[in-house]
C-alpha cells in the first residue's frame, strides 16, 4: 500500500533530524568556545585597551576629544 503524504514528510524530517544528532557540534560552540570573562578581568583588559567605561565603550582619545 503506497505512503500518504503526510507519511512520508515525517519519515523525511526523521531522517533531517538523524543526520543533524549525528554531525556533532560545531567547533565555536560548546566546550571548544573560548570561556567567558568575569567582569573584574574583563574591565581590566578594557583599561589596559584604553577604553573608558560608557553605555558604549570609547577609546580614551575619543571621549577626551569629545
Amino acid at each position: 500500500m503506497p505512503s500518504k503524504k503526510f507519511d512520508l514528510e515525517k519519515d523525511k524530517a526523521k531522517k533531517t533530524l538523524g543526520r543533524l544528532s549525528q554531525s556533532g557540534t560545531p567547533q565555536r560552540f560548546g566546550a571548544a568556545a573560548l570561556p567567558a570573562l568575569d567582569r573584574r578581568e574583563q574591565r581590566r583588559l578594557d583599561q589596559a585597551a584604553g577604553l573608558v567605561p560608557f553605555a558604549t565603550k570609547l577609546p580614551a582619545p575619543l571621549v577626551a576629544a569629545l
